[in-house]
């Protein structure tokens, strides 16, 4: 069998070829330049990265006898040895998920003392390196401590929390950034001409988004939908893949936000036929709203997942507090984790309970200009004011999770902290928040440690420290019990003195950081105020304490009660 799959046959071969880890590649190639690169790397990032095929061009290029800027010659002995030969004795390549026993481990350890056969350096690359036993990282740990001259690792992981910190410390770490639509696009573009296959350019958007970062992916759901249809087209996509087409889901939110329950329940009843997961097209739908109001507080088309300038502006008559909303309601649904009918089924039901109070309080939202009320002001007749609010009177009764965009009073505290950053405080702070993970099996202490898994210290001042976390989930997690005595107890245990905290998510971060920067740039930042540690609450009732419980669940398992 000749046939040779896309992905394959297009792998980069050099670090220009490589798409989207512009940092990366320019990192390794500088290294290589100045003769300075480290023993053993660690690479990290999501499937079809390049995390391998990086790999594999850094271990050919610091063989390369006559390598110019940092890339491989591709035409010295060594080059051609490499390039021909798939399987290489000084260039190992080795699965960590089948080979993650002790005595493999070991028998590389017995064999890195051999001088390479054919090349300069003797290159272990370790693909999926989490897997290995807590055993063989051990046996591994020695050879990293002291390594001859002539090894270089390199470490390839999805999952970076899962390597003992004993060995992270002793690589070079490179995190590789998903591909983004753009570039993956390009791609697609490319390899289509180059063989020659017809295609639309909305079918090649549609596969951007499927592929979540993953060149890899693209490209084999590239092949599979050629070789589905003999050409790329939006319908063969939306086919084999169960693709709700934007459109569709424009036409979904717009229906929420006029409360036209009939066409709501038919666009429902119309992808229900196709949909295999309903959470995936919750979360999409989370997105699309997510596009609207970050444009909103940006005016940054580029930074829009789904929508076009044009279904943007398509909404500009709906208030921000009205989307966020919209938003809330999305995220509840999608946190309690149910199976397609029955979160088909919540969604609906939370959809017309929203609908009952707004309709109670007479309120309406109107996605375009009524042209009755258009007629009154040119009559200049007196035009009643129209609420359209979805927040001024009482919500739905959902498990509360707080959007995704900061408002005004947060984005204000953290800034004023900023001002006051002191980077000798983080650092302390820093030491001591590793104090949590000796906390996990400490009856007294372990489910609030579990709170503050993975959350890093970005900023501290002389009393207030902002923590960044995974998700929204747990930041709005940490703020609210913030203010519970015992959540106050564990904080003040592991820092040692009392400190304000303001907890956010990864996107929150940066949009802090645009706002922080587009100030400092115009000199408008705010004067530092005295921060202020609210009083805490004597402790958490049933209901506040049932509602962590529940939040923890969606994160972490085995959750023991407080």
């Amino acid at each position: 069998m000749n046939h040779k799959a896309l992905y394959r046959k297009y792998r980069p071969t050099s670090f220009a070829q490589v798409v989207g880890q512009n940092e990366v590649t320019t990192i390794l190639k500088n290294s290589i330049m100045s003769k300075s690169f480290a023993h053993a790397y660690l690479f990290s990032g999501t499937k079809g990265t390049g995390k391998t095929s990086v790999a594999k061009i850094f271990a050919k290029a610091i063989n390369c006898e006559h390598s110019l800027n940092g890339e491989a010659c591709n035409q010295c002995p060594s080059c051609q040895m490499i390039n021909e030969s798939h399987d290489d004795i000084d260039i190992l390549e080795i699965d960590g998920a089948s080979n993650n026993g002790v005595e493999e481990i070991r028998s590389i350890k017995n064999n890195v003392s051999l001088l390479p056969m054919n090349l300069k350096y003797k290159v272990y690359i370790i693909d999926e390196v989490h897997m290995l036993t807590t055993a063989a990282f051990n046996a591994l740990l020695k050879t990293l401590e002291e390594p001859p001259k002539h090894i270089v690792f390199i470490f390839a992981t999805t999952e970076p929390y899962k390597i003992p910190e004993t060995i992270i410390s002793r690589c070079q770490w490179l995190q590789f950034e998903k591909i983004s639509q753009a570039d993956l696009i390009k791609v697609f573009n490319e390899i289509l001409k180059i063989e020659v296959i017809p295609f639309e350019p909305k079918a090649l958007t549609e596969l951007a988004l499927l592929s979540d970062g993953s060149l890899r992916d693209g490209i084999n759901s590239l092949e599979k939908v050629f070789n589905y249809s003999s050409e790329i087209t939006l319908k063969s996509v939306n086919k084999l893949y169960n693709v709700i087409s934007v459109d569709k889901k424009v036409d979904f939110l717009k229906a929420i936000l006029k409360h036209d329950t009939d066409k709501i329940i038919a666009i429902l009843n119309e992808i229900s036929m196709s949909l295999s997961d309903f959470k995936k097209f919750l979360t999409e739908m989370l997105v699309l709203v997510q596009d609207l109001v970050l444009y909103r507080l940006t005016e940054n088309i580029k930074i829009s997942k789904y929508l076009s300038l044009d279904q943007i502006k398509s909404f500009t008559i709906v208030e921000m507090k009205d989307l966020k909303t919209v938003l809330g309601l999305f995220e509840s649904v999608i946190a309690l984790n149910l199976d397609n009918l029955n979160l088909r089924t919540l969604l609906i039901a939370r959809i017309l309970k929203l609908f009952d109070v707004m309709k109670q309080y007479d309120l309406s939202i109107k996605l375009e200009p009524a042209k009755e009320i258009k007629q009154e002001i040119v009559e200049n007749k007196p035009v009643k004011e129209v609420t359209v609010s979805l927040d001024e009177k009482p919500k739905v009764e959902t498990p509360q999770i707080s959007d995704t965009i900061l408002d005004e009073d947060m984005l204000a505290n953290v800034l004023n902290v900023i001002v006051q950053a002191d980077k000798d405080v983080r650092k302390e702070v820093k030491e001591q928040w590793l104090k949590i993970h000796q906390l996990i099996e400490n009856n007294k202490f372990r489910n609030f440690s579990k709170i503050y898994l993975n959350t890093i210290i970005s900023a501290a001042s002389a009393n207030a420290l902002i923590i960044i976390c995974d998700n929204i989930i747990q930041a709005d997690l940490i703020n609210k019990n913030f203010y519970f005595q015992e959540h106050r107890n564990f904080l003040n245990f592991i820092l040692t003195k009392e400190y304000m905290v303001y907890a956010l998510d990864r996107k929150q971060w940066k949009l802090v950081g645009q706002k922080y920067q587009s100030l400092l740039k115009n000199n408008q930042l705010p004067e530092a105020k005295a921060i202020e540690i609210p009083e805490v609450v004597a402790s958490q009732t049933t209901e506040t304490k049932s509602q962590t419980l529940a939040f923890l669940q969606n994160i972490f398992s085995e959750i023991e009660e407080i």
